[in-house]
């Protein structure tokens, strides 16, 4: 796979000697938390733009990340209150860290303390950036595989602009097909500009039914339901102040079956989890000559209980999990020079949990860190083409004290072929968490896990823009793992663990109104992390738009995997197999009443494939979907 890459740089750089010069001018912040030219990118960032998230209508969050090269997202297509699992570059939940317009997301009670992305609605977004890699250096712990940064739409710029949308769709496997409308999503949206004030306010809610979690033909249905709100205010106080607030409830309400039971072909209809979530923030933006400061501050309270059903004992027993996290980050940028400038910043976070079991208990008073972090970084973009972002991070850590990393990411713009050649070395920590310190299992000498990621590959578009190639390969290197020990602690794993991959997205507009998209993965982590991870990957969709009509259909092959699982009847973790499979979707929406009514359908899973992203759990069938979004 390796020389078939370089095989594309070469006839690419052949290819572009006769054609434009790159024309890069899509915006990301991610990678410097300001907003730049992807042109002038050190790395490549996906983006899963608006229009896409208005074509692939009914498709959830994670299940739109799961088409992305790189990304695995298991559970993404099982029952709507399995929880999801991410594998992006051989890593795990607890390498990723979720955004939410800048604002990292965590859930301290959580044993990898990741954001729950079944909260959020998206009808809330208007774009997600993916930046791969080793990125702690700006965004601190847990930014060691990549960032998901999930920004949310802003306000109109009229005084008032409404928005309704409703959908019903079918939840139904490949073995128990039933048609019945157990999908229903309604969302509700406000916002406008008056005067110097911008105002949003969505609400929504969501309920599947239909399916059981655990795998079988005759198992009681685990429904879910969701609501939220949100509300934001924003002033703007001068033309170079702004300032915004904002207050955000999810909810969620989830029939499930133990893993465990599964393999004992028991469906538990008695087991209940509720999570809800309570977030609001404040930031604010100055502007001035030389640069801009910005202020984003953050408080998200979760609470999660569990009521369920010990299949030994025939009780129910309730579980309940509480954490709380602060997060302020303060962070300037300063035009040193007109091709120069410098981002420098200091982080705090404050997080602590309790938690109730059968099993434990953890008061808030024992459980809980403090982190301060002051980092800067330097960005150079010449006019001659070269490119370059260094920057250093220092952790202080309430538990174990200091820890530097750093990030290195050149790039070189050619300016007589539309070629952009990018590389980078950066390194990255994870935090152990709460629960790894302070449970029954704990283990308070725990020291963060290590990550350093070195990357190479080219960005390129050409034939007046029809084509654009990115690609990107990678080694990875993990050290000082946290894992579960045979005497049921966790411990800091010794020795290394080596991944390696390669990532191409390719892009291709056959004619105006004719696209073709996809994208390849390839990843070979070490045989200890190979768990649900693919070795290959591929994507495909063919974008056709007509007048107000578009009709997209998309492809999805996944390679064969190995799971591991909890057997009842031997006591031992067994290994099991799972095939390679594909997904064939179709989506269509067209336009009415002056581009205000817009009418939506989807069918998924189009040749009903019978097929398992984690053993023991059902995967969804074909599906309908219809819906409209109304602008009022």
């Amino acid at each position: 796979m390796y020389v078939f890459s370089i095989f594309i740089l070469n006839i690419s750089l052949l290819w572009c000697q006769n054609n434009d010069t790159i024309q890069l001018k899509e915006a990301v912040v991610t990678e410097t938390k300001f907003a730049q030219s992807k042109e002038k990118s050190g790395k490549i960032t996906e983006v899963i733009s608006n229009e896409q998230l208005e074509k692939k209508a009914g498709q959830s969050v994670a299940q739109l990340l799961n088409q992305v090269a790189g990304i695995e997202m298991v559970g993404s297509n099982s029952s709507g209150g399995k929880n999801v699992s991410y594998f992006i570059r051989g890593g795990k939940n607890r390498q990723v860290l979720v955004l939410i317009d800048g604002i990292p997301m965590t859930d301290a009670s959580g044993i990898n303390t990741e954001f729950d992305l079944r909260l959020l609605p998206v009808n809330q977004i208007e774009s997600i950036e993916i930046m791969k890699g080793a990125s702690s250096t700006l965004y601190g712990s847990g930014a060691a595989t990549a960032v998901i940064n999930i920004i949310l739409k802003k306000a109109s710029k009229k005084s008032v602009n409404g928005t309704f949308s409703t959908t019903f769709g079918t939840q139904t496997t490949a073995e128990k097909t039933s048609y019945k409308l157990y999908h229903i999503q309604q969302n509700i949206g406000l916002s406008g500009t008056l005067q110097k004030f911008r105002y949003q306010t969505f609400i929504s809610r969501n309920h599947k039914d239909g399916i059981s979690e655990a795998e079988g033909k005759n198992f009681e249905s685990d429904p879910i339901t969701q609501a939220n709100f949100l509300q934001t205010i924003g002033y703007q106080a001068t033309k170079n102040f702004y300032v915004k607030a904002f207050a955000q409830w999810d909810y969620l309400k989830n029939n499930y079956d133990v893993p465990f039971d599964n393999f004992s072909n028991q469906d538990i209809v008695e087991n209940v989890a509720k999570t809800k979530q309570y977030r609001f923030g404040f930031q604010s933006d100055f502007k001035h000559t030389k640069g801009e400061l910005v202020l984003k501050t953050a408080y998200t309270n979760t609470e999660r209980n569990y009521t369920e059903l010990n299949s030994w004992t025939a009780t129910k027993e309730n579980s309940d999990y509480f954490s709380r996290n602060f997060s302020a980050d303060v962070f300037h940028k300063y035009k040193i020079q007109k091709e120069l400038y410098n981002v420098t910043g200091v982080q705090h976070q404050f997080s602590d949990m309790e938690i109730a079991t059968p099993f434990s208990e953890i008061k808030k008073e024992i459980a809980k860190f403090d982190q301060i972090e002051p980092y800067t970084s330097f960005v150079f973009e010449s006019a001659f083409g070269l490119n370059i972002n260094v920057g250093v991070r220092l952790n202080h850590h309430s538990n174990y004290g200091n820890h530097f990393v750093y990030n290195a990411n050149p790039s070189f713009r050619f300016k007589n072929i539309p070629l952009k050649l990018i590389s980078s070395i950066s390194s990255a920590y994870v935090s152990p968490s709460l629960f790894q310190l302070y449970s029954n299992y704990g283990n308070e000498k725990l020291t963060p896990e290590k990550n350093q990621t070195i990357e190479a590959g080219f960005e390129t578009n050409f034939v007046s823009n029809q084509l654009k190639i990115n690609t990107v390969a990678y080694y990875r290197d993990e050290k000082n793992s946290i894992g579960f020990s045979p005497l049921f602690v966790y411990e800091n794993i010794v020795g290394e663990y080596k991944v390696r991959g390669i990532e191409v997205t390719t892009s291709y507009k056959i004619v105006s109104n004719l696209k073709i998209d996809g994208n390849y993965t390839f990843t070979e982590p070490a045989q200890a992390l190979q768990r649900l991870i693919p070795k290959h990957k591929a994507n495909i969709s063919l974008d056709f738009t007509h007048q107000k009509s578009s009709f997209l259909v998309s492809y999805m092959f996944v390679d064969k995997r190995f799971d591991s699982f909890y057997d009842m009847t031997t006591y031992a973790t067994t290994n099991a197999n799972l095939s390679s499979y594909s997904l064939t979707n179709f989506f269509y929406s067209t336009q009415f009443i002056n581009d205000k009514l817009t009418f939506k359908a989807a069918v998924t899973n189009i040749f009903n494939e019978k097929y398992t992203e984690n053993i023991g759990y059902s995967t969804l069938g074909r599906n309908f979907l219809v819906g409209f979004n109304l602008k009022f």
